[in-house]
């Protein structure tokens, strides 16, 4: 639809995707829009507010018609525009792997409180790193750290590595294929750290309509509690760290008092952290 009044500015077009979006039912349609429309044009988002008079061409208006009806079709927005934020770090994103949530950007917090007391060389084991955003963050973050990045998929793997070059971080990193749940863990490291699947297979199609577009079987466990990594990192632990060695997992909302009584036996200092909206989102100890 047209403008009601003048030609269609970038103003204009803004506005236009913006009611485009609400009308599809995103909560967040402005900035979005904004999003797209930076990103169809090859522009940072800050800059649409110092152009918001320029006319549009049909050319370009007509580049960013598909990217609203993926979204409007619920496709996440950081596969849309293919490269999204990660504390220091801009990461390629794609279907390869999960989006990097906010929450995973706490884990990285932790982690680097976990080994503040450590000064020399550091060995982290990143458990399942899909995009490699908690590996590179170390490296990027916690001098003298070397990562071992794991997953079972290659396609993750590849993704992982083409983010460690992207961000001048292959130094002091290794990518493994590994299957967390059927092989035994391939080296002791300082700190073990993992954002494992954890959703239960009944929650399945009652979460956000985006989540069918990300890999399932990062998201998905096979058993009802979401509980099946967790159990293998238990069994396994003596195998990941020495004593004293130090542990940290992303975690459900309802899992902490499980992981607790689970991980008695095998860790001391534990405990089941909060994120910033204050749900029960993180799970840390250290090997007796």
């Amino acid at each position: 639809m047209p403008p009601a009044k003048g030609p269609w500015t970038l103003l204009a077009v803004l506005e236009a995707a913006d009611a485009f979006l609400r009308e599809a039912g995103l909560p967040d349609a402005r900035r979005e829009a904004e999003e797209l429309l930076a990103h169809g044009l090859g522009c940072k988002r800050l800059d649409l507010y110092l152009d918001y008079d320029r006319p549009l061409g049909e050319d370009e208006r007509a580049s960013l018609r598909p990217l609203l009806k993926r979204r409007a079709a619920r496709e996440p927005l950081q596969y849309i525009v293919g490269r999204w934020p990660f504390r220091e770090l801009e990461l390629i994103v794609d279907r390869r792997a999960l989006i990097p949530r906010p929450e995973t950007e706490e884990l990285v917090d932790r982690a680097l409180a976990l080994v503040s007391h450590i000064e020399g060389p550091l060995r982290v084991a990143d458990a399942g790193c899909g995009t490699g955003c908690i590996a590179l963050s170390l490296l990027k973050e916690r001098p003298r750290t070397r990562v071992l990045a794991l997953d079972a998929s290659t396609e993750a793997l590849e993704l992982c590595r083409e983010n460690a070059a992207a961000n001048g971080l292959g130094e002091g990193l290794a990518c493994r294929r590994h299957d967390l749940l059927t092989e035994p863990p391939p080296a002791q490291v300082d700190l073990l750290l993992s954002n494992p699947p954890y959703v239960p297979p009944g929650r399945r199609g009652k979460l956000q309509e985006e989540l069918a577009h990300e890999p399932q079987a990062a998201l998905y466990t096979k058993d009802e509690q979401g509980m099946e990594f967790y159990c293998r990192f238990r069994d396994t632990l003596a195998d990941w760290l020495p004593p004293g060695g130090l542990f940290c997992f992303e975690i459900g909302e309802e899992q902490g008092p499980l992981l607790a009584g689970l991980f008695r036996d095998v860790a001391q200092d534990l405990e089941v952290g909060l994120d910033l909206r204050g749900r029960q989102r993180f799970f840390s100890g250290v090997r007796r």
